[in-house]
């Protein structure tokens, strides 16, 4: 009976220790009315990890309401694409209004050769005869070339680690060039040893 008694006492005196030392943490959580909100602020770390996450929270989602709401954000193309899509236009468009120009000249010329009673047909060049025995060849040459070109660049983009994913276009384009001009080379130093085997 006496040790019943004296386990009891040893239980009670260990539960009101166990009260005592946790009374000050109980102070420190945030559904204490007792603490403010800046002493939380100044005193736990996790407490201030917490606000400053749903503070930037709060912060990227307004930017990307007012994003929305102006049309503007990470939809919009970058300015390195739209001078992408551009170049091609430009260049499209140059090289019409080189050829229109050029045709207005020569009919300007002609026009001012019959006004003075000369023959036009004197301008019209005669076409080389190699040129039209091996036309087919040329152009095949060129476009298997330029197809051999790209299928290099595109092996060259896809095994080759790039340093940077804006350089996959410059070395298909370059490789597509390369092997266009050397399909023409090839191309003529063939129409050359035909031509001096025939002759």
């Amino acid at each position: 009976m006496l040790l019943i008694r004296l386990l009891i006492v040893v239980l009670a005196i260990v539960l009101l220790a166990g009260n005592v030392t946790a009374a000050p943490d109980s102070v420190a959580t945030p559904d204490s009315p007792s603490v403010s909100r800046q002493e939380l602020l100044a005193r736990d770390s996790a407490y201030q990890r917490f606000v400053l996450d749903s503070m930037e929270l709060d912060h990227q989602a307004h930017i990307e309401a007012m994003e929305a709401q102006n049309g503007t954000g990470l939809h919009q193309p970058k300015p390195e694409a739209i001078i992408g899509v551009m170049i091609p236009i430009v260049s499209i468009i140059v090289v019409f209004l080189f050829l229109w120009r050029s045709n207005e000249a020569k009919k300007a010329v002609r026009l001012a050769m019959i006004e003075r009673g000369m023959d036009p047909g004197l301008l019209q060049e005669q076409p080389n005869e190699s040129s039209r025995k091996y036309g087919a060849l040329r152009i095949g040459m060129l476009l298997a070339g330029v197809g051999l070109g790209l299928l290099v660049g595109y092996l060259i983009s896809t095994q080759a680690m790039l340093p940077d994913d804006d350089f996959v276009p410059l070395v298909i384009i370059a490789s597509a060039l390369l092997f266009g001009g050397a399909g023409l080379i090839l191309y003529h130093l063939m129409a050359t040893k035909i031509e001096q085997s025939k002759g």
